[in-house]
């Protein structure tokens, strides 16, 4: 799994540039060739995030319990 780190603009600037933003151009869309590699992206994405919920809850645990790695 290939891993892509992107800096994201201030929620200030993001702000701003919406509210001069007439034409809609600063939305991008993720375009699926099909249906079901749409579903395989959203799936995917939804495991991920239980597996950081999951993470956060184990060291949250292991925090509060006194048994940190």
């Amino acid at each position: 799994m290939n891993i892509v780190l992107k800096k994201k603009p201030s929620p200030f600037l993001l702000g701003f540039a919406s509210i001069i933003d007439v034409d809609d151009t600063l939305t991008q869309y993720t375009v699926y060739p099909n249906p079901e590699e749409e579903d395989k992206a959203a799936i995917a994405s939804d495991w991920e995030a239980v597996g950081r919920d999951l993470r956060m809850a184990i060291h949250k645990y292991s925090i509060e319990d006194g048994k940190t790695r």
